[in-house]
């Protein structure tokens, strides 16, 4: 009773589909956080913004029914990231549990939303609106942990693309390139001047 939400691991399931070249495409994610933890408010928000967890299958999630009633369900989005938002709102609020127990079986196919925006080159567009949600939603509701602005200041850098860019493939691929190896350059800093470059200026988030 002392948490809002608790989740499982998914197993992803390709072999449904019985094709031959499906058979062992099946695979368990690797959840990021240690099994039986408890997350605190932010703690799960600030590794779900920085991508180093496995983000919770929605039928493997059990979230107290008060929970949902005080923060909100599900908004109804015809893109991705739907579920995201939901866990940013219950974990900002309420402590989170995580369980490495497989509660589900999460069929793949070509047509779901996630395949379809892959497919399409949208799911970094769609992922950067996901984080321009998220930085209103933490200041409207008052969040006051600064790691939590690092990692959307970070985050939001890298997925940040100008409108242009996407007339012109190669830039874009090298603009991706340079910023991974920014990425992978910033990584190997100690840690206090890593901080300071995502700090806060001008008392602007």
């Amino acid at each position: 009773p002392e948490v809002g939400m608790l989740y499982g691991n998914a197993r992803y399931w390709f072999s449904w589909s019985g094709r031959s070249e499906d058979t062992n495409r099946d695979y368990f994610p690797v959840m990021g956080i240690a099994p039986d933890s408890i997350l605190l408010p932010p703690a799960f928000v600030i590794r779900l913004i920085a991508g180093n967890i496995a983000v919770p299958c929605t039928c493997s999630v059990i979230v107290r029914r008060d929970v949902v009633e005080r923060v909100g369900g599900f908004d109804e989005l015809p893109t991705m990231y739907d579920d995201q938002r939901f866990y940013a709102r219950v974990a900002l609020a309420e402590p989170v549990m995580v369980s490495d127990v497989c509660w589900d079986w999460y069929r793949q196919h070509p047509a779901s939303t996630t395949a379809a925006a892959a497919g399409k080159g949208q799911v970094r567009a769609q992922h950067f609106i996901f984080l321009e949600w998220l930085k209103r939603e933490c200041a409207e509701v008052g969040v006051q942990d600064e790691e939590v602005w690092i990692a959307l200041r970070r985050q939001r850098w890298y997925y940040r693309e100008p409108v242009w860019l996407a007339s012109y493939p190669a830039a874009t691929w090298f603009v991706r390139r340079l910023r991974k190896a920014m990425g992978r350059v910033e990584k190997m800093l100690p840690s206090f001047v890593r901080r300071h470059l995502w700090s806060r200026r001008d008392g602007q988030h």
